[in-house]
């Protein structure tokens, strides 16, 4: 059984956008505190506007970098992406942030 997750994973970056439609984004490996965890997976959401997680994608607890495709250009042109470990508390509320320009 897995215990809710109370710290955000640190790190999260683009680190390129292709073609304008990949983003190329990365994060630490996350170690929960003592008690929490283990991590079952990453979650990434992402959507036109802070906070909207209009689209979702879920990664293995061993990664720590994921191509996300289809992304397109956006609301003038910028999506915020968010990021957090599983199995996270109710709300998601530990999720770190990372914007680009497309």
């Amino acid at each position: 059984m897995s215990n809710p997750i109370t710290v955000a994973p640190t790190g999260f970056h683009v680190m390129s956008v292709a073609c304008g439609d990949y983003v190329n984004l990365a994060w630490n490996t996350l170690t929960p505190p003592a008690g929490e965890g283990p991590v079952t997976s990453y979650t990434i959401a992402w959507g036109a506007t802070s906070g909207s997680q209009a689209y979702k994608y879920t990664v293995g607890p061993d990664e720590t970098a994921v191509t996300i495709g289809g992304v397109g250009g956006g609301t003038a042109g910028k999506h915020y992406f968010e990021l957090w470990a599983n199995p996270a508390p109710a709300g998601n509320s530990l999720a770190l942030e990372s914007d680009v320009i497309m």
